[in-house]
């Protein structure tokens, strides 16, 4: 069984949240992803990574820094507009936009989820084993 973690982290108060359960999380980040407001995507995206690197704090940090230096604000404008024209963008509509440290399928579902969790699962091979 895979346990998620319920945290995020909020960038302007520079301090880790804990939420009580799944949903929680899915909410705060879910809802930041869809904001017209440019920061507050980038807050999303970087949560994603945050998220999803809860179990590795090394690698979270390093991998939340590297995004926050080299995403720029082309891309998230590219994002914002996707999401706006799309509602639920799929994975290429998301890889062709180059965002940092969203290389690979499995971080980019977890946008999608992040975007419409009753819809589209993560696809990743530690909770497929």
């Amino acid at each position: 069984m895979c346990r998620f973690p319920t945290v995020a982290y909020d960038f302007r108060k520079v301090c880790e949240l804990y939420h009580g359960d799944m949903a929680a999380v899915e909410v705060y980040i879910g809802k930041r992803l869809r904001a017209r407001e440019a920061e507050a995507v980038k807050e999303g995206l970087a949560n994603v990574l945050y998220w999803g690197y809860a179990n590795s704090p090394g690698r979270r940090v390093h991998r939340v820094e590297k995004f926050l230096q080299d995403v720029s604000e082309r891309m998230v404008d590219d994002f914002i507009a996707v999401v706006e024209s799309q509602g639920t963008p799929g994975l290429f509509d998301i890889k062709k936009i180059g965002l940092p440290q969203f290389s690979g399928m499995s971080f980019v579902t977890k946008i999608i989820m992040f975007l419409n969790p009753d819809r589209h699962p993560v696809l990743d091979m530690k909770i497929a084993v």
